[in-house]
């Protein structure tokens, strides 16, 4: 029984993720991206565009939760869009849980945990299910303009929801079979560590 309430628990939650990032994102966002920007975890820019994850869908909602009380759901909604903050550049992010530890700076190493899907909620990456974090220099354009920006200023045990339009992603080029060209991405972040 409690393993059905855990599940049933974690499908709401994605269910209300997916809303607000809808809410939040609105439409795709077309604008080419300059940079040399590819997967900020499973490909270098030297790399083929083959396929080294395996995606999954989100679960599909039961009819407890596709019942759910709409007026809850709206509120929550709402709150999550009051903290959500929009930088000049377009990134848009929301903290889900403050980190006490260090703050992450251009320059330093990270270590960072993260699940990435598109704006449709199919997963293109998870670096939890891997149980391995992804380790970078912050600030040194080896990860997608999106990750350099919205890594930067986190506590180590932060968690960040990353809204990154095209433009700071991988632009109208996309990668490989996993993110379409001018694809919104969404990163759920956590920062491990900072060397």
């Amino acid at each position: 029984m409690k393993s059905n309430a855990k599940i049933m628990a974690r499908a709401i939650a994605k269910i209300i993720t997916l809303c607000v990032l809808t809410a939040i994102v609105g439409p795709l966002n077309r604008t080419a991206h300059a940079g040399t920007g590819i997967s900020p975890v499973t490909m270098t820019a030297g790399d083929s565009a083959k396929d080294t994850t395996k995606a999954t869908a989100p679960p599909t909602p039961s009819a407890k939760v596709k019942s759910m009380d709409k007026a809850d759901t709206a509120n929550k909604t709402a709150a999550l869009k009051e903290d959500t903050v929009t930088t000049a550049s377009g990134l848009k992010y929301v903290v889900k849980k403050k980190g006490t530890g260090a703050v992450a700076k251009v320059g330093q190493m990270v270590s960072v945990h993260y699940a990435g899907r598109l704006t449709n909620g199919k997963e293109f990456d998870n670096s939890y299910k891997r149980n391995q974090p992804y380790r970078f220099k912050l600030g040194g354009g080896q990860v997608i303009q999106g990750w350099d920006e919205g890594i930067q200023g986190m506590h180590i045990g932060e968690k960040r929801t990353l809204v990154i339009p095209a433009k700071l992603g991988w632009g109208d080029r996309g990668a490989g079979s996993k993110i379409p060209g001018g694809a919104t991405v969404i990163f759920e972040t956590e920062l491990i560590s900072v060397e």
